[in-house]
């Protein structure tokens, strides 16, 4: 009776601290299998471009356009990323920049617009 049940109590306390025990142990290791699994993609990545031994003049070529032909660029960034075997975190870096510096261009089109809108009509006020 009493006794059985604060007996009781007690390993069902106990039990819950090993669950809690068993649970943050599971997720520290859920995070630690995540962690090798995406160093070993990058290992892979790295090895693969050992084997595939990026032909540095094809690499030069490709960064030289880029740097002289910005009108280009658009095209010549997937290229690299496949040539460099970027990750897909680095891909998508990548398109937040683009998608940033897009959004730059496009305020300062309006920008420009509106400054030349102003100067036309105080012109037309003369």
């Amino acid at each position: 009776p009493k006794e059985v049940y604060e007996e009781k109590l007690v390993q069902l306390k106990n039990l819950a601290e090993l669950l809690r025990e068993s649970e943050t142990e599971s997720h520290r290791l859920m995070e630690q299998g995540a962690l090798l699994k995406s160093e070993l993609r990058r290992l892979e990545r790295n090895q693969k471009r050992g084997e595939e031994g990026v032909n540095l003049e094809y690499l030069k070529n490709i960064v030289l356009n880029f740097l002289s032909n910005p009108e280009r660029n658009e095209q010549l960034v997937p290229v690299i990323a496949t040539v460099l075997h970027f990750s897909p975190e680095e891909r998508a870096s990548l398109s937040k920049a683009r998608d940033r510096l897009e959004e730059r261009k496009r305020d300062d089109a309006a920008k420009s617009l509106s400054v030349t809108s102003v100067f036309d009509g105080f012109l037309s006020f003369s």
